[in-house]
């Protein structure tokens, strides 16, 4: 008792229950405070690319309105050009861009350049923006038509748009902004379309803005609001560890050494040993000591009655042995049956599952040329089943004796047993009586097993013969029976179905087809051989599994 006490103590020492709950706290909080920050950022963060994605669309906006789309148009068309093409080649191989500005002079084109530029110069200039232009978007290449920031040599430049921010771009409509990381820091990227008199969208006006102030704003709001977190994480987690230790792990600790120390007492369990404690927490703890308290009067209860009890036990344990050898005695069970007689021989047993079953099974002698035969199955197990088993057997003795026919000592059987069955328990029955000098056989079946018959050098098979209802369902059922024989040397079984439906660990029945395998093995074997045979046969097949029902079975033999 001593080990097992310092064992139990251990281990409770090793469980902490204090620093899991602390553990679960911080866990929580943990949790908490990720939810809380990440959709805080998610917030911020969608707040401020709003409002920058709808700055960058109106300036652009703004620089599509302000543009002279005819001009514009005009000016595309003539950077479209071959002779355009071959200037602006001359321009870059000899860095003399120059020679755009006279040519653009040269078309009457100049002025109108200078004045757009000025535009798109005064609108940077005004509202902040990193850099605005305008540019023609076409068949995956874009030809820049305004670029304050490089007016001369950036015009008509064409640009290849693979691998690019704005690859998917397809046709001059509105680009939803787009945020990158640049060497200029990041930028925000949208632009509108700019139409012709027409009404057709021949360009964008791009805006790139400044978002850098906007990363750096939400990176600083993440971490002000993770330092915010984790100090509010430590001064809760310091608040509960106190908490809990006063309120949760001091008192379970106390009840636990005063547990202990009733539970390993050599001494007789005594009222005075009851735990008393100062436990007032007025919660589940209370509650749980009030129940210990409560389990410690009991388990004293139990131990003053333990003696009682054990001698109570030993005294239905000595009831359930004599309730079990009246069974045997109430079945047939000396062997051979009918010394005196040699056309027939019979052999029959009964395993309980239980120290007394339901199954039952009786023979006996009519006349001098007929034999009783009833394999019976009581539905339920234990005392009721034999009680109940008893009854049955002898209601149909009696009226088999009185020289009824099957179907009639059914009849009467049902009506006897129905009549006051107040627990609604019903039998399963096969009664046939034998001609024992021909072999002829007039039986009924009550919901029972099919028997199984073997001809003369042959092997056993299943006879299906016709079931009626149970015995003690329904009062005043009627019942049926039918006829067969028995060759000479021939042999009827009978079982209840505890056989067939015997079943191994992996829930696997026994079933009919090892039955007939089990009685083929030997055919011709006499009735005792055949039963060992077949149990033999089960007990291999169930192994270690228990046994579920009762197991019956009866063979007759004619010579």
């Amino acid at each position: 008792m001593g080990d097992m006490h310092t064992k139990r103590r251990k281990v409770s020492k090793k469980k902490k229950l204090e620093k899991r709950l602390i553990a679960l706290v911080v866990i929580m909080m943990l949790f908490l405070s990720v939810l809380l920050l990440s959709g805080a950022t998610i917030l911020n963060w969608i707040v401020n690319k709003n409002f920058y994605n709808d700055k960058t669309l109106q300036i652009a906006g703004t620089a599509s309105e302000m543009t002279d789309e005819v001009y514009l148009m005009q000016l595309y068309e003539a950077v479209s050009t071959d002779e355009f093409a071959d200037i602006s080649r001359k321009a870059r191989e000899s860095e003399n861009f120059e020679l755009i500005k006279n040519w653009l002079d040269e078309k009457g084109m100049l002025d109108g350049f200078n004045h757009e530029i000025d535009k798109l110069n005064m609108l940077w200039d005004n509202m902040s923006a990193e850099y605005i232009y305008i540019q023609v978007i076409k068949d995956g290449n874009c030809i820049t038509l305004l670029d304050p920031d490089n007016p001369y040599n950036s015009l008509g430049v064409v640009e290849g748009l693979e691998g690019g921010a704005f690859e998917k771009i397809s046709g001059n409509v509105e680009v939803e902004p787009i945020r990158s990381k640049t060497k200029y820091g990041w930028l925000s990227t949208g632009g509108e379309p700019v139409y012709s008199e027409s009404g057709e969208a021949f360009a964008i006006a791009f805006c790139d803005l400044d978002v850098t102030n906007m990363v750096k704003t939400t990176i600083r709001f993440v971490i002000i609001d993770a330092v915010i977190s984790i100090t509010m994480l430590a001064i809760v987690v310091a608040v509960m560890s106190v908490n809990i230790k006063k309120s949760v792990t001091s008192p379970i600790e106390q009840l636990t050494d005063a547990v202990d120390s009733f539970g390993t007492n050599e001494e007789e369990y005594t009222k005075d040993k009851i735990v008393t404690l100062d436990i007032h927490t007025g919660d589940e703890i209370e509650e749980l000591y009030n129940a210990t308290r409560f389990m410690q009067g009991s388990l004293i209860d139990y131990m003053d009655n333990l003696t009682a009890v054990t001698a109570e036990k030993e005294r239905i344990g000595a009831e359930l042995d004599v309730a079990t050898r009246i069974q045997a005695s109430m079945l047939p069970r000396i062997y051979p049956a009918f010394p005196d007689r040699d056309e027939f021989d019979i052999y029959a047993s009964m395993d309980p599952a239980k120290e007394v079953g339901g199954d039952f099974y009786d023979y006996f002698l009519i006349d001098e040329d007929h034999l009783g035969l009833v394999v019976a199955d009581v539905s339920g197990k234990g005392i009721p089943a034999s009680l109940f088993m008893m009854m049955s057997k002898i209601i149909i003795s009696n009226y088999a004796q009185m020289g009824l026919s099957p179907a009639e000592v059914l009849e009467k059987t049902n009506d006897s047993i129905c009549d006051g069955n107040d627990e609604d328990m019903f039998v399963t029955v096969w009664f046939g009586i034998l001609e024992i000098s021909t072999g002829h056989v007039v039986a009924g079946n009550a919901g029972h097993e099919y028997p199984m018959i073997r001809g003369k050098n042959g092997d056993f098979t299943v006879f299906e013969d016709s079931h009626d209802f149970v015995i003690g369902g329904m009062a005043c059922m009627p019942y049926s029976q039918y006829e067969f024989d028995i060759e000479k040397g021939g042999t009827l079984f009978l079982y209840t179905d505890g056989c067939p439906e015997a079943t191994d660990a992996h829930d696997e029945l026994f079933g009919m087809e090892r039955m007939l395998e089990a009685l083929n093995k030997e055919p011709d074997a006499e009735p005792k051989k055949l039963l060992e045979n077949m149990r033999s046969a089960v007990d291999e097949f169930v192994g270690e599994a228990p046994q579920f029902d009762d197991l019956t079975m009866m063979a007759v033999k004619l010579y």
